[in-house]
Order: structure tokens, then C-alpha cells, then sequence
């Protein structure tokens, strides 16, 4: 029986179990170890399958594909009670006699239409401020200017929204300002002057992307890519809740499916105009290229793609332009996610902030310099390594092993003997094994020699504020033994699902404390859905935070 292809497979059997991993921790219950835990050891299993590759004939390879489409209307049944989602077995049967590939065409379109219409207007931060920001560029005002968009949530009278899906800085205050290129909120545009939800937007991206993979992926690659992409519902209901990735994986994909290296480059700008995560890809990608005259011309392209589209706002305020898109690196955000940082989050196993800078380098340099095929997999690690890990920073990077750019040198390697797959097995095994024991140093480096930062802030209980089965604030004891000068700030991590990533946020009368310094504080939740449930939760941590310092207290109720 022949070997089906390795590296779709290997895509669809890591999103696999990113989606076994999303479904055990995407509550943001961070105390629940039993969950958290083992969502990660699968992130991890998914990003070495991707790494490696497995070996499955076509046979199993077809049975897979068939039990992850026929589960398709099931799993949209179980968490919507929508039983016309069942309707949806009539195609695929069909697809035994007219085929999978075409018929999956109509699970594509068909299942967002019963999710229509889109009843978040706005599900993050960054699609609000997008859209708030296209909105001030249509009334001749430039968005890169912090102090217009500062008042964002004011604005679209949701306030309470930044204690639901904010960003917030660890020294105080939320994300408001842009971050990114200017094609992030100019495809809003007509999402503005339309007056309908930017999620329109990024479900139309999801819909072509499927559609991408149809024309430009043989038979089974494509099935690969479809079953899981409509299995995990999350690749749907991200757009629809204003999660945006998806617009420039497709640009990149676009991009790697064109064999003129002038449009190559000018979609690749495309993709890093509207967000700087595919810079990433840029490495890997000139290694694909043939010679050095395409790998200039591409650059180049990709140059004036960005340009053209970013020169206006460059040009009107170079400051403020630089200024905002390079906010992302200057830190200062509070740590939330699923990958490592899960650990130092919780306090499991504290690592330095630093630790979260040097080891995706570290990752993405390994790959370069060991010019690694599957370069979406080192990529996919990195970002596992990353302070803040998001499910959208991960759950894309296996959509890249299914296309390869055209004309890249991956072709010449297509045509290597069997033999060669031993060495290529002992590459990827070397890699691995580098790579652990550097990141296992750092890991114990940034925690040993820095485990003072995750006590700097000590927490003594006092009194628990409570009301019909509910934990409304509490009393502390807060003393900074640190350096310098802080105003504590405060979140409750839980047991049970939690509204935010972030936690709970709260609010306090905390005021500075200089080192060795004590007071009384009172934390409280500003809103009710911000409440703690006695009934639900075992038990509940208190992270006091200011800048890098930290401190916990863990409470079972």
C-alpha cells in the first residue's frame, strides 16, 4: 500500500490534537491542572508530529479523513443543539458517490449560514480598535495618533468590554493604540461605511482560504486540510468572534500558490501590512526561493507592497507610525496563554519575562541555520515559547503543510531516494535534542536566578468578602519587597471557566509601595460577571503584579 503524503498528514494530525487541546483548555481555567496540563503535553505532541511527520499508507490515511468529515455535524450539534447541523450527513453520504472533495463545498458554506447572522459585533480588542480606526481614517484622521484612539471603549459605550477581552499593561491601563500596519483596519473600510460587524469581514478570508486549498491542493491533501478545518469549529467561530488571523495566512498562502516571484512579493507585503507575525515566515520562506536574483526580487516586491500601502501614514508621521507597529516589542503587557507560559502564569514554574524573548529565537535560528524543510513546525514551536500564547498564535502554522511555495528548491528534494529519509530522521531528531537541552538551561537559568521576581510582592489574607454563593473582594495585606517604586495591581486565576483570558480582573485602593513598604488593601470585582463562584471553584489564586514583579497567594475555598 503506498505512503500517503507525509507532511499533509502530519498537518491535519497536529491540528488534530490542537483541537483535543482546545477542547480541555479553552475555558481559561488555568488552576485546573489536570486540564491544563495535559492540553500542553498535546501542543507539544502536535508540534513534534509536525516537526517529524508520521508514516500512514492511504488507506488509514482515507479512514481518518472519513471519521473527522462524518464527525463534522455532531460536533456542530453538541455545541449548538441546532439539529439542522445533521442535515449535513445528506452530503456527505453523497460524497461517496460524487466524491469528498467537492462535496465538503457545501459543508464549507453551508454550516457558517446557520451561525448567520453574526451576533458579536465586536469579540477582541484589536478588530474594535481596526474598526474604530478605520473609522477615524475615513473622517481625514490618522489613526497612528494614540490620543484619538485612546478612547475606543468610551466610544462604542462598552466599557466593561476591556475587563472581558482587553489587553492590559502590567503597570496599568489597557491597549488602545493600533500596533499594526495600515491594511489592518483599510479592509475594514467597507465594514465601516456598511455599518455591519468586522467579523464579515474576516469570515469572507475564512471562506477563501477553504476555497485556496480546493483549487490549489490535490485530492487528498485537500481532504486532509478540509476535515479538520470544519472539525474544529474554532477555525469558524474565530472569525465570527473577531479573531483575524486567518487574513494574512491567507495572503501568505496566496502568495506561496503564484509562481511569479513579483506577485509573490507584493502578496507577501499584502500579508506583513496587516499584521507583523509573518515576518516569521520571511527566513524560511527566501530559503524555498531559487537563487539569489529571486530572492532579491521578492524582497524587493514585498517592500513595495508594504510601502504602497503604509506610505501614507509614513510619510504624514514617521514617529507615529514606527512608534505604534513596534509597540508589540516593547513588552509591558499582562502574561496570558496556553503554551509554556501557562507555567510561569500560574506559578507552577516561574520564568523570567526574558525567558520568553531568547527562546523563540533561539528556536527560529535553529531552524535557519539547520535550513529545516518543515519550517512551519520550528515556527509553531517558537510561538509555543512565546510570553503571551494565544490558540491563534498556533492553530494556523499546519495550514502551511499543505502548500508549498511554487518553484521552491522543495521540489528538487521530492526527488530524493528512500534512504534519505533516515538521515532526514536523524536531522529532526538532532534538532529536538538541541533544542531541549538549550531551552531546559534557560528554563532552569531565568527561573533559579530570577525566582525572587515571583515573591516580590508578599500577600497576607485578612477577610473574604462574600454574598449569595459569590466572592465579591477581598481584604490584603500587601508588602513590596522589591526594588524601587509600585502600585499593586490585581487578578483572580480559577479552577472553573472564566470569562477572560486575562482572569478576573479587579479593581483596589492600592497606593505606591516602596521596597519594604506595607498596607491594607481592599480588591474587589468592578462588575458582577466578575464575581468569584464558591460552588464552582476548589480553588482561587490572587496574582498581585506591577511590571515584573509578582506575588500569589492560592486560597481553597
Amino acid at each position: 500500500m503506498e505512503i500517503t503524503k507525509r507532511e499533509p498528514l502530519a498537518g491535519n494530525l497536529a491540528q488534530l490534537l490542537l483541537f483535543f487541546s482546545m477542547l480541555l483548555d479553552s475555558s481559561n481555567a488555568y488552576l485546573d491542572y489536570s486540564y491544563s496540563i495535559t492540553a500542553l503535553c498535546l501542543l507539544l505532541a502536535g508540534g513534534i508530529i509536525l516537526i517529524t511527520g508520521v508514516k500512514l499508507d492511504d488507506k488509514r490515511s482515507y479512514y481518518l479523513v472519513l471519521i473527522e468529515l462524518f464527525s463534522i455535524p455532531v460536533v456542530y450539534f453538541t455545541i449548538t443543539f441546532n439539529p439542522l447541523f445533521l442535515l449535513f450527513y445528506i452530503p456527505l453520504f453523497l460524497g461517496f458517490k460524487y466524491g469528498f472533495k467537492r462535496v465538503s463545498l457545501v459543508l464549507l458554506f453551508g454550516i457558517p449560514l446557520l451561525f448567520l447572522p453574526d451576533k458579536t459585533f465586536f469579540g477582541t480588542d484589536e478588530i474594535m480598535i481596526g474598526y474604530y480606526s478605520a473609522y477615524l481614517f475615513l473622517h481625514h484622521l490618522n489613526p497612528y495618533n494614540n490620543t484619538l484612539t485612546a478612547n475606543v471603549y468610551q466610544f462604542y459605550h462598552i466599557n466593561y468590554a476591556k475587563y472581558i477581552f482587553g489587553t492590559p499593561y502590567t503597570t496599568g491601563g489597557f491597549v488602545t493604540n493600533l500596533d499594526y500596519p495600515s491594511l489592518f483596519f483599510l479592509i475594514e473600510i467597507p465594514s465601516v461605511v456598511l455599518k455591519i460587524s468586522p467579523n464579515y469581514t474576516i469570515l469572507f478570508f475564512y471562506l477563501l482560504t477553504g476555497l485556496l486549498m480546493y483549487f490549489y491542493t490535490d485530492n487528498m491533501t485537500f481532504l486532509f486540510f478540509i476535515s479538520i478545518y470544519l472539525l474544529n469549529y474554532n477555525y469558524l467561530l474565530y472569525p465570527l468572534g473577531g479573531v483575524d488571523d486567518i487574513i494574512w495566512v491567507f495572503f501568505v498562502l496566496l502568495s506561496f500558490t503564484v509562481k511569479d516571484i513579483r506577485i509573490k512579493g507584493l502578496l507577501y507585503g499584502f500579508a506583513i501590512s496587516y499584521k507583523q507575525d509573518p515576518l516569521v515566515v520571511l527566513p524560511f520562506y527566501l530559503m524555498r526561493l531559487n537563487g539569489r536574483e529571486d530572492r532579491l526580487k521578492f524582497i524587493l516586491y514585498s517592500a513595495l507592497s508594504f510601502f504602497l500601502l503604509n506610505s501614507y501614514f509614513i510619510l504624514s508621521s514617521p514617529v507615529l507610525f514606527f512608534q505604534d507597529i513596534l509597540t508589540p516589542l516593547n513588552g509591558g503587557l499582562l502574561q496570558i496563554g496556553y503554551g509554556i507560559d501557562l507555567l510561569s502564569i500560574t506559578n507552577l514554574y516561574y520564568l523570567y519575562p526574558l525567558f520568553f524573548i531568547i527562546t523563540p529565537l533561539l528556536i527560529i535560528i535553529i531552524g535557519i541555520l539547520l535550513n529545516k524543510v518543515k519550517w512551519y513546525g520550528i515556527v509553531y514551536f517558537a510561538f509555543l515559547f512565546f510570553y503571551r500564547v494565544l490558540w491563534n498564535y498556533l492553530i494556523y502554522w499546519p495550514f502551511f503543510s499543505y502548500i508549498e511555495p511554487q518553484n521552491s528548491i522543495n521540489k528538487k528534494e521530492n526527488n530524493t531516494k528512500k534512504g534519505s529519509f533516515s538521515r532526514e530522521k536523524k536531522r529532526d531528531l538532532s534538532i529536538i535534542f538541541i533544542a531541549i537541552i538549550l531551552i531546559s538551561f534557560l528554563g532552569i537559568f531565568f527561573h533559579f536566578n530570577y525566582i525572587s521576581y515571583s515573591n516580590s510582592i508578599k500577600i497576607r489574607l485578612i477577610k473574604i468578602f462574600e454574598g449569595g454563593n459569590h466572592i465579591y473582594g477581598f481584604l490584603l495585606n500587601v508588602t513590596f519587597v522589591g526594588k524601587g517604586e509600585i502600585k499593586p495591581l490585581f487578578r483572580i486565576l480559577l479552577s472553573s471557566p472564566t470569562i477572560s483570558a486575562n482572569g478576573l480582573l479587579w479593581c483596589s485602593n492600592s497606593t505606591s509601595l516602596r521596597s519594604g513598604q506595607s498596607e491594607i488593601v481592599y480588591i474587589y470585582a468592578p462588575f458582577e460577571f466578575l464575581y468569584v463562584n464558591v460552588s464552582e471553584n476548589e480553588i482561587v489564586e490572587i496574582n498581585a503584579y506591577y511590571s515584573d514583579y509578582q506575588g500569589f497567594i492560592q486560597l481553597r475555598l
